[in-house]
């Protein structure tokens, strides 16, 4: 995945990228808030590139409903089964990216009244699977624009 930001030019994807490492271990809310920020960023790069409508909403899941339609990635669009599901298990991953960064990200405050603490290996499984759709999200673009 890192290969792939460098290469590609994607600053602030790499920007992000960078963010995660730096916080999986001391500061895993900052690591998932950087994981969605990774994918904000990427989608909202695509969608400047394509030239696509950006929606009023920039957050994570109405940027990726604009991409996800764009690139038809749409779960219910698949005729394969297999590949029905792990789309849908990609819009898992962005929903619960989404998710957890609101509930137990750096970006808000929270009450602390909670006892659930978010641990690196949270964070390590939230980055990865960003990292996962990132990857994915590049190969299907590039595809799509070799084939145009």
């Amino acid at each position: 995945m890192q290969q792939i930001v460098h290469d590609r030019d994607l600053k602030g994807v790499h920007l992000e990228f960078d963010r995660i490492f730096a916080n999986l271990e001391s500061d895993p809310a900052a690591a998932v808030t950087a994981s969605c920020a990774l994918l904000e960023a990427l989608f909202k790069t695509y969608i400047a590139d394509k030239k696509l409508t950006l929606p009023s909403d920039q957050s994570i899941l109405p940027l990726w409903k604009v991409v996800r339609s764009h690139l038809q990635l749409d779960p219910a669009d698949m005729q394969d089964e297999g590949l029905k599901k792990i789309l849908s298990g990609l819009a898992s991953i962005v929903d619960g990216i989404a998710s957890l960064r609101t509930k137990r990200g750096s970006a808000h405050g929270h009450d602390g009244r909670t006892s659930f603490r978010l641990e690196p290996r949270h964070a390590r499984l939230a980055s990865h699977g960003a990292f996962t759709l990132a990857t994915f999200f590049i190969e299907v673009a590039e595809t799509k624009k070799a084939r145009q």
